[in-house]
């Protein structure tokens, strides 16, 4: 029912879609692009290329999050997904062309490409969902289609390595690139374009990108467990292509197979996600992600046979979407929105390096003692470190309870469609307010510097005299003056002890009057009211 409710807003909608439509790209580009390396320079080649894929990654990513921040994230989303297009067209035609190498490294840089959506994407939610709840579900819906994405990549990439050229599969990949850029197309409205300030250099980008990773870094628990899950990730890009090859003997196309398993156990994780994973649980949801990457890769580390393989990648599938709600959703509520994109960015960094070291190792170590070993060592340490972390995933799942002043803002008529990020930071910016019994809020011709939500007690609101309303608990008022530049047009006195939560007209105009879906609520109940007023001006 969650995930309905998401689909149901288009520009979640049209998020989620394209992050489905380029996760199918990715995987399928992945299962051929390793192909080609394993074929080439086997696991020695297998390590070189996720360098290739990751060392740009790590500059290009800040760079890109850092310009995105400054403009529309959905136009920046819009123009990478289209230069991935054109990457791995270009790929394809290398690979006819028998340029092998040179397959690797157009194909590598729209890897590096990838790199920049989810942060994107990320930065983009909070400003789509209008609450907690449905942050998390939107996060849900991504891991959904992000594990579709993971199922139906390498299906598509194994099915095209038996029936068809090579090329084929990267080709398709460039056209499913293609189609989620015209998704992304589809978002408008979301965010207002940023500051551009002075240009974008990569010094800049570095001292931008040291301001998220310093916030992320309040966090330490939440980066060990998410870098030791991508080094696990970066040991299983080579350990798949060992096992699907030579430990299964099943051929390249096992390798299809084999990953796919991730995408199936996927689908049911994100369902699972969806149903468990609630604002009070999301840190802790981390934790158990952690600990279903690690414990089929013990497993495995035991028994390294088929049906060990492709049940342990199911279920490591279900923990990597239960994981990516949990750890995506969590990034989006500790951190401020003004520095969000950054903080993603520098989340992004983080992933890549794990999966860097994580096949660095994993393409020294498998060739020396094995690939069951080397998957059960690292299960080890995943697990261990997930039990380790329950306690701070508890305090901080109790820390993120929204507090007096987050749940009487999202009771507010005139607020209920702010998205999630102005309103936490209006939670953040706003000052609360105590009036005696009988005390004015605001005066009749006065003029209009803030607007006041009502969190306890009442209020009266009269007109030339004349009470006209009473206001409780959730109620906004004072938005009149603010929108249209004019005196107070009433006077609110508080009715026994008064408690409001007020924001400044600064911060009222640039994260309500400035967003088009809250600027429109607010509009109505002000014309509600001033329909009101005629009808009792004309008795």
């Amino acid at each position: 029912m969650r995930l309905r409710a998401v689909m149901a807003v288009p520009s979640l909608r049209w998020s989620v879609l394209a992050w489905g439509l380029s996760v199918i790209a990715e995987t399928a580009s992945l299962v051929v692009l390793l192909v080609v390396a394993y074929e080439v320079g086997g696991p020695g080649l297998l390590a070189g290329f996720s360098i290739l894929r990751a060392v740009p990654a790590l500059i290009v990513t800040p760079v890109v999050i850092g310009w995105s921040d400054r403009g529309r994230r959905e136009s920046w989303l819009t123009a990478v997904l289209a230069t991935r297009s054109g990457l791995l067209a270009l790929a394809a035609a290398f690979l006819v062309a028998g340029a092998p190498m040179a397959v690797l490294l157009v194909g590598g840089l729209a890897s590096v490409l990838f790199s920049t959506h989810r942060p994107m994407s990320g930065a983009l939610l909070p400003h789509l969902a209008t609450s907690p709840a449905q942050l998390t579900a939107a996060n849900a819906a991504s891991a959904f289609a992000e594990s579709a994405g993971t199922l139906a990549g390498p299906v598509l990439a194994g099915v095209l390595l038996v029936v068809g050229p090579p090329p084929l599969g990267l080709a398709l990949a460039a056209v499913v690139v293609g189609a989620a850029a015209v998704a992304v197309r589809r978002i408008h409205d979301v965010t207002s374009p940023g500051d551009p300030g002075s240009a974008m250099t990569l010094a800049s980008a570095i001292r931008e990108f040291g301001v998220g990773l310093r916030a992320l870094l309040q966090e330490p628990p939440l980066i060990a467990l998410v870098f030791v899950q991508t080094f696990a990730r970066g040991v299983l890009l080579i350990a798949v292509v060992v096992l699907a090859v030579d430990t299964f003997g099943q051929g390249d196309p096992g390798v299809g197979w084999l990953t796919a398993m991730m995408g199936v156990g996927g689908l049911a994780g994100s369902a699972a996600a969806a149903a468990l994973v609630t604002s009070t649980r999301i840190s802790r949801a981390v934790a158990v992600g952690v600990a279903l990457w690690g414990l089929p890769m013990v497993a495995l580390g035991f028994l390294t046979v088929p049906a060990v393989g492709y049940l342990g990648f199911a279920i490591i599938g279900v923990g990597n979407a239960v994981l990516d709600v949990g750890a995506f959703t969590l990034v989006a509520r500790v951190i401020p929105p003004t520095i969000l994109g950054r903080a993603f960015a520098a989340f992004e960094v983080i992933l890549v390096l794990g999966v860097t070291i994580g096949s660095l190792v994993a393409g020294l170590a498998v060739p020396k003692f094995g690939v069951g070993p080397s998957l059960g060592l690292t299960g080890c340490v995943l697990v261990t470190l997930a039990a380790g972390s329950i306690p701070w995933a508890r305090r901080l799942d109790t820390r993120l309870i929204p507090g007096d002043n987050v749940s009487a803002l999202r009771e507010c008529r005139q607020l209920d469609s702010l998205p999630l990020a102005a309103v936490d930071h209006l939670a953040a910016v706003g000052v609360e307010r105590t009036f005696a019994d009988g005390e004015d809020v605001m005066v009749q011709g006065a003029v209009g510097d803030d607007f006041h939500v009502v969190m306890s007690g009442r209020a009266r609101v009269s007109r030339n005299g004349t009470m006209v309303a009473e206001l409780g608990p959730g109620s906004g008022f004072g938005e009149m003056a603010l929108l249209r530049q004019v005196p107070r047009t009433a006077t609110v006195t508080a009715v026994g002890e008064l408690t409001t939560f007020a924001i400044s007209r600064l911060d009222f105009t640039v994260f309500v009057a400035g967003h088009p879906s809250a600027a429109a609520a607010v509009a109505h109940v002000a014309q509600e009211r001033a329909l009101a007023d005629e009808r009792r001006g004309s008795r």
